[in-house]
């Protein structure tokens, strides 16, 4: 409601189980004009363990529902916990998908703190190009989301959903370069000069560092409009 309220778009990384018992809202975030990404079908802790085969075989039961309510294929994924692994990563590969992480993630599923810090928490870090994490189980989700949406548009912030046509088209978001670094130089506990960069496509950027032997890799997705 919030949205169609303010005319912005978003994009739902929808849980299979859940979905399927709320097939309505899964029509209407469709007829509304916002995107719908697979999240996976139980968004079970034992996710990230399962084969490859086991994982796509879930990613597809996913699509599959959706499919059969909107006649429209998902494209996107967004792993559970924000875990991935090479078995993820090669399932993703198989069923084609974008893997899409975020850069700010408001954590609020932390009941205990207000909503006004929640939202202080994710506009102290905008940037363009932004991708934002947010959860409509929590509550209060509804309050926290106009008070961001309000906030954005009066910063004059272009919402826009995620789709494979933006990813596309994305250019470099250099000026995140350096945090990316220093993620993983802590991560590693290493000079951050020991971390290198590497563009592996247009639309991605490679981070490798290298502590006694274990090496550390990541990717980010570039999604800055011009």
């Amino acid at each position: 409601d919030v949205l169609k309220r303010y005319d912005v778009k978003a994009t739902f990384f929808i849980i299979g189980e859940k979905a399927e018992k709320h097939p309505e809202l899964i029509a209407r975030i469709v007829d509304e004009g916002h995107v719908i990404g697979c999240h996976s079908w139980y968004h079970d802790f034992g996710f990230p363990l399962q084969s490859s085969s086991g994982i796509c075989d879930e990613l597809s039961r996913c699509e599959d529902f959706v499919y059969g309510l909107t006649g429209q294929r998902v494209t996107l994924f967004r792993p559970p916990f924000g875990v991935t692994n090479p078995l993820i990563a090669d399932a993703v590969k198989e069923m084609d998908y974008k893997c899409i992480g975020w850069s700010i993630r408001s954590l609020d599923t932390d009941q205990s703190k207000e909503r006004k810090d929640i939202l202080e928490r994710v506009t102290s870090q905008l940037h363009d190009g932004a991708v934002i994490l947010l959860h409509d189980r929590c509550e209060d989700a509804d309050v926290l989301l106009e008070m961001l949406v309000s906030d954005l548009l009066q910063k004059n912030y272009d919402i826009i959903n995620i789709d494979s046509t933006i990813i596309a088209q994305a250019p470099k978001m250099a000026p995140h370069i350096e945090n990316m670094r220093t993620n993983l130089s802590l991560a590693l506990g290493i000079s951050i000069d020991d971390v290198n960069v590497k563009a592996t496509t247009e639309e991605k950027l490679g981070f490798t560092g290298r502590k006694e032997g274990i090496a550390a890799h990541a990717v980010c997705l570039l999604k800055r409009m011009a």
